[in-house]
């Protein structure tokens, strides 16, 4: 004890100059300057990442093995509203919501098990009254399996589907959440608004209906974490953002075009009981996502 006393104090028993500017020095980088090495972590995570993706695309089996990459989840589909989809669909791009209305009764054939419309539909005007109609009757025929966009304004404020739809089905917001370094890190499970009220977002939505959950009573957001039938699953930020998993390559995502449901070729074999998201990336699409592992997108769930 004594000998190392004597590594930080001098004979006098005053501290050591030299010592004490080092110790401020890394106090100071490790308060001070502590997304310094948040921004580092997160780059050596990314680059780590990014290189087993591109290794285990390699012809050696070794290579392979040696760098591992997991597979994503077979029961989830993804239905996305291209270029092509907007090319070869009329009015699309408009959001014409008879074609909304004629993919989900197509959909509703193929039997999925829970189904993500993240598309907003908000207030209309009476042109497009008739619209509404036929979009409300699609809904109603798959409602105990969709969940539908509510748009997220800002932290404390949303906008729900116009009431005839917000009647009928679940709706919830999605949101994801910059980090430091400007890269979507994170994803919100919960909204809450100005009066303090709490929502689940559209994301913990979806995986409740997936599961055959209660979102009110099976799962609950607190002390930092979310607890699904009282048990602990997963540490959260703010007690609201999940942070993503990046760790496997979008593009294993079981995917169709938009088209393909609406001209209902999409295989039954497919969709049954899966987890199916509707969403939009496509380059008419204001909004972009950067990714570490894809860079710039037009969705951060879609893409791939």
């Amino acid at each position: 004890m004594y000998k190392d006393r004597n590594r930080l104090f001098s004979r006098s028993g005053k501290a050591d100059p030299i010592t004490l500017v080092v110790f401020v020095v890394i106090f100071l980088l490790v308060t001070v300057y502590y997304g310094l090495w948040s921004t580092i972590d997160c780059w050596l995570h990314d680059f780590w990442q990014n290189s087993r993706i591109i290794l285990n695309r390699a012809n050696s089996q070794t290579i392979k093995n040696l760098f591992p990459v997991k597979g994503v989840n077979k029961d989830i589909v993804l239905i996305v509203i291209d270029d092509p989809a907007l090319i070869g669909i009329n009015k699309l791009l408009s959001d014409d919501r008879t074609i909304y209305a004629k993919a989900l009764e197509n959909l509703k054939d193929l039997n999925p098990k829970a189904v993500g419309l993240d598309v907003f539909f908000g207030l209309s005007d009476e042109k497009t009254r008739a619209q509404d109609r036929l979009l409300v009757a699609a809904v109603k025929n798959i409602k105990d399996k969709l969940v539908l966009r509510a748009y997220r304004r800002d932290d404390s404020r949303m906008t729900i589907p116009f009431p005839e739809l917000s009647i009928l089905a679940n709706y919830a917001p999605s949101y994801f959440r910059n980090y430091r370094d400007k890269t979507i890190r994170s994803v919100s499970l919960q909204f809450t608004n100005k009066s303090e009220n709490s929502y689940k977002s559209f994301q913990t939505l979806l995986w409740a209906k997936y599961k055959d959950l209660d979102p009110e009573k099976d799962i609950v957001i607190k002390n930092n974490a979310l607890y699904c039938k009282d048990q602990k699953l997963v540490n959260l930020i703010n007690s609201e953002y999940l942070l993503i998993n990046y760790d496997r390559p979008l593009g294993r995502f079981l995917k169709f075009s938009f088209s393909q449901l609406y001209d209902n070729v999409i295989p039954k074999e497919a969709i049954e009981n899966k987890l199916v998201i509707i969403g939009k990336s496509n380059s008419m699409v204001d909004e972009k996502f950067y990714t570490p592992t894809t860079g710039d997108v037009y969705s951060p769930v879609l893409n791939g």
